[in-house]
């Protein structure tokens, strides 16, 4: 007889935490330059205008997630309507699609990224 495999999956999670903190380190420093970048093209150089500067860049890493959480759903989503035009059905008929976890770790990565950018941003409102 064959070994049967474990049928307890591991987390993708966990697997992939030093990945996962790459990005989310690479994510937070690219958005916190973009943030301070803009920030001095308009003018906003006193610490509390910076510090809304990164509170609103904060917002627009989550729903950038966000919406593309959403729109990562779409395809699947359109596979289950009987449409003729709609092509590659099996594809997204399976649940446990890697590139469904792929969507949950970088969605993950951009609300952390955007809590992140949110406290830096209130730690510069209260500093002066």
């Amino acid at each position: 007889m064959k070994p049967k495999a474990n049928d307890k999956k591991a987390s993708p999670f966990s697997e992939n935490l030093p990945q996962i903190i790459r990005n989310l380190l690479l994510i937070y420093l690219v958005s916190a330059v973009t943030v301070l970048v803009i920030c001095f093209i308009f003018g906003w150089r006193s610490s509390e205008n910076i510090g809304t500067g990164f509170i609103s860049g904060s917002l627009c890493v989550a729903l950038f997630g966000a919406l593309l959480l959403a729109g990562n759903t779409v395809p699947a989503q359109l596979s289950k309507l009987s449409l003729p035009s709609v092509k590659g059905q099996e594809k997204y008929e399976s649940d446990d699609s890697p590139s469904k976890d792929e969507a949950g770790r970088f969605f993950l990565t951009t609300l952390i990224c955007g809590a992140f950018l949110f406290v830096t941003g209130l730690f510069l409102k209260m500093l002066w």
